[in-house]
């Protein structure tokens, strides 16, 4: 379809602002600031005059750089005035005005002047619809007439204020689509082209937040299957998410080892597998800074150059704050980076009194999920973390590092508030301990391509949700994490330690325990899986004993290979050795849920010769 529109060189005044996020400073020490413009380009024509342009922020803002052509200056706080020379040339003369604030939060402003070839330049690059939203603008300044090319799904007329809106039809039958949108001359010459995408959502899906949250990706690491291998199951997994995501949350250790080559290989993995319509947000682990400050300058060249966010999705806060060194227990982030949770959370309590107030680290709040407990090998806490969350029960913390299972149903955790740790991308878990429950971490010895995460949205009861996923094989576990409304009533608080686990696991009618001899002194045991009403049995201890019930071996502790990259087989099949030689034996083997509710015992004998 194509439209004509003629529309003089437009006088540039954004007056109806619309940020998609608010970027809030990462060192402000003495408030929390904002600051954004609406697209990413301000085109004036080439007469000389002034110009204004709206800035949205709360910052005393200060030009810092502008090209020579320009005079820049403030009529208040949220109005650029432009002034600018003349301009004889033919075609667009670009330049970059730079505005700081007190705390050096910056914004850059891309300005194009129009010459005298005819010519037409809108300000934004890309336009997106969903399913329900289904409208879009442009600001587009032009010296000559102009024709719009639309695909066929798009229809466009001339706004108010010079600005073209932008209307998709519905989306059926179909995730997504793409097309393009030419600006030409009469004759058909393009000025420029804007990027057009639709995807389908719910109308509620797709005017909140939805996320993911991983971790602990290791890149460079080479043992626990490669990362190599493991970067592209996850990220094709989170990429093919329908609704799509809007943000990937990486909780910290990005490189292995903070080297350069790491961090050029994270970008361009996350860059070939993730669409552009994907936000990544990055922040730094104890690993990020096992390099120094050389690791920490790679860190900040290739992949994030901001250390700590507070920004704003759809409408909710978002905290997120890297660790500030090598430290995974004690004080890992500093107390400039606790000023600025602390304030952060005071903030968006105020700002957002109704809404859920999501918090990222890579360490845990002390005293909450697997792992904050004590000082074995996987814990990892922060020693202030606790104390700055409990005034706030509408926080929901996520954290790494453990590399513990989330089918665990430990991983969360609520008393003031909400924690929870997202699986990692590697599993190579040690046991560990939760309070008042001995907790065993299954591993799989045999295929460490494992990899999870968790996706985050709001449903239509405005619950958060929270799906648990086995992202190397692009499978959501059962029973869904859901906090619900209102947030900061710990009355509805379900994840504490009052939790029992529902009843004993069972085996299934027939099941049997299959015992077989190897040698005088060997056997097979193959052990079907037990079933469990929650997440599962995830270990079985084996016993041998002789007639007069002596233990003829320790007991076996068997992972019942929940956390695996393939399939998980239908049996358990292991060798049993050092048993002795015409003693008539009885196995049994007792399977175990998260909550140590246990099974009856499956119990054969063999008297090996």
């Amino acid at each position: 379809m194509k439209k004509t529109l003629y529309i003089l060189a437009v006088l540039l005044c954004c007056n109806n602002l619309y940020a998609e996020e608010h970027y809030v400073a990462s060192v402000a020490k003495y408030t929390d600031s904002w600051v954004s413009i609406e697209g990413s380009i301000v085109t004036i024509p080439a007469e000389a005059g002034e110009y204004l342009t709206k800035i949205n922020t709360n910052l005393d803002l200060k030009v810092s750089n502008r090209p020579f052509w320009l005079s820049p200056s403030f009529v208040d706080k949220t109005t650029l005035k432009l002034k600018a020379t003349h301009y004889s040339g033919k075609g667009f003369r670009t330049g970059t005005i730079t505005l700081k604030g007190r705390d050096m939060k910056s914004i850059a402003i891309t300005v194009k002047q129009i010459g005298s070839a005819a010519t037409a330049s809108s300000n934004k690059s890309e336009i997106k619809f969903y399913s329900d939203k289904l409208l879009d603008s442009v600001l587009i300044t032009s010296n000559s007439t102009y024709n719009i090319k639309c695909p066929e799904w798009i229809t466009a007329e001339l706004g108010e204020d010079g600005k073209c809106l932008f209307y998709a039809k519905k989306l059926y039958g179909e995730s997504s689509r793409t097309g393009e949108i030419s600006i030409t001359d009469t004759e058909g010459k393009v000025f420029e082209t804007i990027s057009a995408t639709q995807s389908y959502y719910d109308k509620h899906l797709y005017s909140t937040p939805r996320f993911a949250v991983i971790s602990d990706i290791h890149f460079g690491d080479t043992n626990a299957g490669y990362w190599y291998n493991r970067a592209p199951k996850f990220l094709k997994t989170l990429d093919s998410m329908e609704p799509q995501l809007q943000y990937v949350f990486i909780v910290g250790d990005i490189g292995d080892r903070g080297q350069e080559e790491q961090y050029i290989d994270v970008k361009n993995y996350f860059n070939k597998y993730l669409r552009k319509g994907i936000k990544k947000i990055f922040i730094r682990g104890n690993h990020d800074w096992i390099n120094g400050e050389t690791g920490v300058k790679a860190f900040n060249t290739h992949i994030s150059s901001t250390d700590n966010y507070y920004i704003d999705i759809e409408g909710y806060p978002f905290i997120a704050v890297g660790l500030d060194g090598t430290l995974y227990r004690g004080e890992t982030i500093n107390e400039e980076t606790r000023n600025f949770v602390n304030n952060a959370l005071k903030d968006a309590a105020v700002r957002y009194p109704d809404k859920p107030i999501f918090v990222f680290t890579h360490t845990l709040p002390r005293h909450t999920i697997i792992g904050s407990y004590d000082d074995g090998d996987y814990a990892a806490y922060d020693d202030n973390l606790d104390d700055m969350l409990r005034p706030y029960p509408q926080a929901i913390h996520f954290s790494g590092h453990t590399h513990m299972g989330i089918m665990d149903p430990h991983n969360i955790y609520q008393k003031y508030y909400t924690a929870v740790n997202d699986g990692s991308q590697k599993s190579d878990s040690h046991p560990t301990k939760f309070p008042g429950k001995n907790h065993y971490q299954a591993s799989s010895d045999t295929d460490y391509y494992l990899t999870e995460g968790l996706v985050v949205y709001i449903n239509d009861d405005e619950e958060v949700v929270m799906e648990r996923w086995n992202t190397a094989r692009g499978i959501k576990y059962d029973n869904d994490w859901i906090v619900s409304p209102p947030f900061n009533d710990t009355s509805r608080f379900k994840y504490t330690n009052a939790r029992t686990g529902g009843k004993n696991p069972w085996w299934n009618a027939g099941a049997e325990l299959k015992v077989t001899q190897k040698s005088s002194t060997e056997c097979f045991i193959e052990i079907p899986h037990a079933v469990d009403d929650n997440e599962g049995v995830n270990r079985y201890i084996i016993s041998v004993t002789n007639n007069a019930g002596t233990k003829v071996i320790s007991d076996i502790n068997q992972s019942a290979l929940q956390y695996m990259g393939s399939d998980r087989p239908n049996t358990i099949k292991m060798l049993l050795q050092k048993l002795p030689t015409g003693v008539p034996l009885t196995i049994s083997v007792v399977g175990r849920d998260y909550y140590e509710l246990s099974t009856p015992a499956l119990t054969n004998t063999i008297t090996l010769k």
